[in-house]
């Protein structure tokens, strides 16, 4: 186990490098926030599998005494703790650019604003990689994420307050009326249920391929 995570976290040396660099610049340059958090989240998803595949890493790691979930359990934990790295850096960040660039759209990052962050990063990671896990070709999965999150945006733009489709705004009112209720804890178990669904989706996926 203390293995497999050492692989995990060794792939992700190039988008921590990455990163490092990336936040300062998209402050710089004003980058919205959203579009900071799709490119590193994205960007560190699709590393890991390239290098995987390119090294054909799982071929090994399936004729090791070691059971599919705990491979992808490995994935799954060295991701939350990238992205918790990544939001403790982009803290410090914004908090060092909202004291030195004046020109900034958008408001500091406060305690809600990060939990709801972890939401949709938790969200983004919960739908990329089973994609990642399903598709073989790098670039197959890598086109299918982006189609999917384009898609899944414009949709719901369009069905969000259309008449046609009022079961969206009593979902949006619920989930809303309990996030209000519970502002913290309400966003925090959404986000552990879909890393939790999307494990045991990607865990049946990479059981039932064949080494690749």
């Amino acid at each position: 186990m203390i293995n497999l995570l050492k692989k995990e976290a060794y792939l992700h040396t190039a988008s921590l490098l990455f990163f490092l660099f990336y936040v300062p610049i998209g402050y710089v340059l004003n980058l919205p926030r959203p579009t900071i958090y799709l490119t590193v989240v994205l960007l560190t998803v699709a590393n890991t599998f390239y290098y995987e595949r390119k090294n054909k890493v799982n071929v090994f790691l399936k004729s090791l005494p070691v059971t599919t979930q705990n491979i992808v359990f490995t994935k799954y934990t060295v991701l939350v703790l990238f992205l918790t790295l990544f939001l403790l850096y982009q803290w410090l960040i914004d908090w060092l650019a909202h004291g030195g660039l004046p020109y900034l759209d958008e408001q500091p990052l406060n305690g809600t604003s990060i939990v709801f962050t972890i939401l949709g990063l938790s969200i983004v990671v919960s739908v990329a990689v089973p994609i990642f896990y399903l598709f073989r070709s790098f670039i197959i999965a890598s086109t299918i994420t982006l189609i999917t999150f384009f898609i899944g945006a414009f949709g719901f733009a369009i069905a969000a307050g259309n008449t046609h489709f009022p079961y969206i705004d009593y979902v949006l009112l619920g989930v809303l009326y309990i996030i209000d209720f519970q502002p913290i804890l309400a966003p925090l178990l959404l986000a552990s249920l879909c890393l939790y669904a999307s494990y045991h989706v990607s865990a049946i996926i990479f059981r039932r391929q064949d080494t690749f």
